[in-house]
């Protein structure tokens, strides 16, 4: 995995005065030829100043409209939902996870403008796909499939009542981890978001997946003596073939 054109590192930073930003490197090659590690932009990660309909900046205008043209990701069911970021020069070179960096609050940014032509295209979206979330929910599915997202989601907003839909509240974590350092009775406890989301989900889909496979049976072997008092083994198997619907792929991270 940190071999060049794949993998990733990642690296929790804390910066600023005690805030916490998670940055994202990879393998590269430099130009002597020798290996490197490279910082990239974090992935799903846009700038909060993107959804600002009021941003002088050029890439605004183009990053809200590939938004929208993307938005159908984030409408999508509880554990299918997924952000969508079209192209890499809009997101960030870090996601802060704690404050006081405001780097990927995205409802801030989105209502507090002296423009709501992005705010409108968002409504006429959401009324076209007749979904039943609101603008204000989108803007928080979009938050919490960033860092902060998974590792600090009460801190946003999004383990309230109704985050991100209808009666649909974002999982916590146990502070900023997923699984805790400190043993109780000889276990690790786990965060909510595992037990009650997370591993459901993954359990769900291997279960769904191996429901919909066809197996071989088991391989029948031969032997036949040879001249040289040695045997050939034949080994032959049935056809299998696999599902044309194979299980979905569960989008959430957990850190």
């Amino acid at each position: 995995n940190y071999a060049v054109a794949t993998g990733q590192i990642r690296a929790n930073m804390f910066l600023f005065g005690g805030s916490w930003n998670l940055k994202e490197f990879k393998v590269a090659i430099d130009a002597q030829g020798l290996s490197m590690i490279k910082p990239v932009s974090v992935k799903s990660n846009p700038v909060a100043a993107l959804f600002s309909g009021s941003n002088p900046d050029t890439r605004a205008p183009v990053f809200q409209s590939d938004f929208i043209n993307n938005m159908d990701s984030l409408l999508k069911s509880f554990d299918d939902f997924s952000l969508t970021v079209a192209k890499d020069a809009h997101n960030n070179g870090q996601s802060h996870a704690s404050f006081p960096i405001f780097e990927n609050e995205y409802n801030p940014a989105f209502f507090n403008t002296s423009s709501s032509t992005f705010q409108q295209a968002v409504n006429n979206k959401l009324t076209t796909a007749g979904s039943n979330l609101t603008s204000a929910q989108v803007m928080n599915r979009a938050t919490a499939m960033t860092c902060g997202g998974c590792h600090e989601p009460s801190s946003f907003g999004l383990t309230s009542s109704n985050a991100i839909g209808p009666n649909q509240t974002w999982p916590g974590t146990l502070g900023f981890t997923h699984i805790s350092e400190f043993a109780n009775n000889g276990v690790f406890p786990l965060s909510p978001a595992l037990i009650n989301v997370f591993l459901p989900a993954r359990l769900a889909g291997f279960n769904n997946f191996l429901a919909n496979q066809s197996f071989a049976s088991p391989q029948s072997l031969t032997t036949s003596p040879t001249t040289n008092s040695t045997s050939t083994l034949s080994v032959s198997s049935s056809s299998s073939s696999s599902s044309s619907a194979p299980a979905k792929a569960f989008n959430k991270r957990a850190g």
